[in-house]
């Protein structure tokens, strides 16, 4: 199973990527409904980080996430604040 974060800040998604995760840095929710498009093709996503930022773009899509329990959904606090 493969880990996949999904980050709004570089730091985030370099320290991410350092640790062996495919990451992918998104900066608009428009962005993120391509991404999740092409990750919804996949099957060997087993845990999906993502920002409280990127979560916030779609609550209702991560909430169903959530609810379904695979992948699992990891939301972190943005350490570095504007």
């Amino acid at each position: 199973m493969k880990i996949v974060g999904l980050f709004n800040r570089m730091e985030e998604k370099v320290g991410f990527r350092l640790a062996g995760i495919d990451s992918k840095l998104v900066k608009s929710k428009e962005e993120l409904n391509t991404i999740i498009d092409g990750l919804k093709t996949k099957k060997d996503i087993g845990i999906l980080i993502i920002s409280k930022t990127i979560y916030e773009f779609d609550v209702s899509f991560f909430k169903k996430i959530e609810e379904n329990k695979y992948p699992l959904l990891q939301v972190i606090d943005n350490f570095i604040e504007n």
